[in-house]
C-alpha cells in the first residue's frame, strides 16, 4: 500500500515538474523525485543483499524500470 501510495505521488510530481517552472514547487518536486531514487536504489541493494529475483526487485521499486 505504501508503495503505491509513493508510486502515485512519483508520478503526480512528474507531471508537475513539466508543468511549473521557476517557483518553489520546482525545488520540491526535485527535492521529492530524489528522494524516491535513493530509496529505489537502498531497495535494490537490499533485495539484491537476499538474494530476489530481477523480477521480483522490480515489485518493490517506485519508479518503473
Amino acid at each position: 500500500m505504501e508503495r503505491r501510495s509513493k508510486r502515485y505521488l512519483y508520478f503526480l510530481l512528474l507531471g508537475y515538474k513539466k508543468k511549473e517552472q521557476f517557483n518553489i514547487m520546482e525545488l520540491f518536486t526535485y527535492l521529492y523525485l530524489l528522494e524516491y531514487e535513493m530509496r529505489d536504489i537502498i531497495s535494490i541493494i537490499q533485495a539484491h543483499k537476499y538474494g530476489f529475483s530481477v523480477e521480483r526487485i522490480k515489485r518493490f521499486l517506485i519508479r518503473k524500470v
